[in-house]
């Protein structure tokens, strides 16, 4: 009995010490989470539905409840700049998709097969996530500045006068958009690529047997095994339409010829410079997304579960 009491006096000190750990390795992203996330929001969201106003003879800055915001925000998201910047934001994220999504399944199928030169192509496109955004921009102007006009004038016998990002907006569009889809190889690359690979070799040899391999393989075992993954990242992704300004700031400053929402927002955010009566309508406009980016999630969501692949 005294053994057996001894045993599970130290089975109940190691319980206690495996909770002390958790609680040491959590509390730190809770924290965060609380703070960051949840405490300025929150804050955010009562900012809609506040007026500020500066009065010296009050102390400063002086809040006072009120709906005014909302009309004049709703003029703002009606007006020209906001429908193109929209226009904009929708087309990334579908380029995003059908361009990014697609090629990033199929070098993450190449390297879970482990076919040659696997391991190289896995760190160099998961290099540039890696790497500083402001150097990857400036190598990436380096290349077309003076390496891309070299390799056209030496293909077409044409020299070049002017770089990509110095041309018209459809031109400086395109190669943002390049920019952004190589950028984006990374994070999606390193998590279909180990999400395929757990795949079990056995149901890729059953299905060899039945005749299915190569784009068969890919399309009717790899894609559907690893739905769950790509859903997530589908999913997610909606809300880069409404706050991912897609490096303009980065290759342009506060001067970028064109703008999506997140550049939007952030150009508002720099023109205000510290002053907080443009605050509350800065609010609204991210509580107004809010409301449409929500229910667009939830809805893709409902739609992938629904119409997707099923793993079995």
């Amino acid at each position: 009995m005294e053994m057996k009491a001894k045993k599970n006096k130290k089975h109940r000190i190691g319980e206690k010490q495996d909770w002390l750990f958790f609680l040491c390795l959590v509390a730190w992203p809770i924290i965060h989470f609380c703070i960051f996330y949840i405490g300025i929001n929150f804050d955010s969201f009562l900012l809609s539905f506040q007026k500020i106003t500066l009065d010296f003879s009050k102390g400063g800055y002086v809040k006072e409840f009120s709906l005014e915001t909302f009309p004049i925000v709703w003029e703002t998201v009606t007006s020209k700049a906001i429908i193109e910047a929209a226009g904009i934001s929708l087309l990334s994220y579908a380029i995003s998709q059908a361009v990014g999504l697609t090629l990033s399944l199929l070098f993450s199928y190449y390297i879970s097969k482990q076919y040659a030169f696997a391991g190289f192509f896995r760190v160099i496109l998961f290099l540039p996530s890696i790497l500083s955004s402001v150097v990857m921009v400036t190598l990436y102007q380096y290349f077309l500045d003076y390496a891309f006009l070299d390799i056209v004038r030496d293909i077409t016998g044409v020299q070049a006068q002017k770089p990509l990002l110095n041309r018209g907006p459809v031109a400086q569009y395109l190669t943002i958009t390049v920019y952004n889809v190589w950028i984006g190889f990374g994070s999606g690359v390193l998590m279909y690529s180990n999400t395929m690979s757990g795949i079990s070799p056995e149901i890729y040899d059953a299905a060899a047997i039945d005749g299915a391999q190569g784009i068969r393989e890919f399309w009717h075992i790899s894609i559907p095994l690893s739905f769950s993954t790509i859903s997530v990242f589908v999913t997610t992704g909606i809300a880069h339409i409404f706050t991912n300004q897609y490096s303009l700031y980065t290759f342009f400053g506060a001067n970028a010829p064109f703008q999506n929402f997140g550049y939007y927002i952030f150009k508002q955010t720099y023109l205000a410079n510290g002053n907080m009566t443009y605050y509350p309508e800065l609010a609204c406009l991210g509580l107004m997304m809010s409301a449409v980016c929500i229910p667009l999630t939830f809805t893709a969501r409902y739609l992938l579960k629904k119409f997707g692949p099923s793993e079995e």
